[in-house]
């Protein structure tokens, strides 16, 4: 297993995956890691819906789209759609949720984008989702199709860290 910081380092947010299927040990292993996270008064309000089948994951492209085309979900064999009861969707649950998945995915040699914008009503038809469930989030899940990953844009340390002393 890689260290922890080696993980942070190789995850990132994929643009180009290569439509390969993602073997269901691996999810299963990714939505074990997710189910593990931290919640608030450890009310895990969260359901992973996997959408594996090939047909449905063909369909969600086209709800994964906020104005723009988001071409880079056509070859996205898998998806993780992050369920809560109506009001129970607090942010930073989902988040760390997430992020475990997400974690977990990069540990299995798979690539993750999270989104959040979406068509709700029609991602809820096409996955019968009961009206009572709110969807927080998606996840594509896939193999990258990039040997390299991208050099990281982040603030430096001295900008976002201060010591009280």
């Amino acid at each position: 297993m890689s260290s922890f910081f080696d993980l942070i380092q190789k995850r990132e947010s994929c643009r180009n995956f290569d439509g390969r299927p993602v073997e269901r040990e691996k999810l299963v292993r990714c939505v074990e890691a997710a189910r593990l996270a931290p919640s608030a008064r450890n009310r895990q309000p969260w359901q992973l819906l996997i959408v594996c089948d090939p047909e449905k994951a063909k369909k969600m492209p086209a709800y994964l789209q906020d104005g723009t085309p988001q071409n880079f979900t056509n070859r996205c064999p898998a998806f993780i759609v992050l369920l809560a009861d109506r009001g129970a969707a607090d942010s930073l649950d989902m988040g760390l949720v997430s992020l475990q998945f997400c974690l977990a995915a990069t540990e299995e040699g798979l690539a993750t984008c999270m989104m959040r914008w979406f068509d709700s009503d029609e991602i809820r038809k096409l996955l019968m989702i009961p009206e009572t469930k709110e969807i927080a989030l998606v996840i594509g899940v896939g193999y990258t199709a990039d040997l390299s990953p991208r050099p990281k844009d982040r603030k430096p340390l001295e900008e976002i860290a201060f010591f009280v002393e």
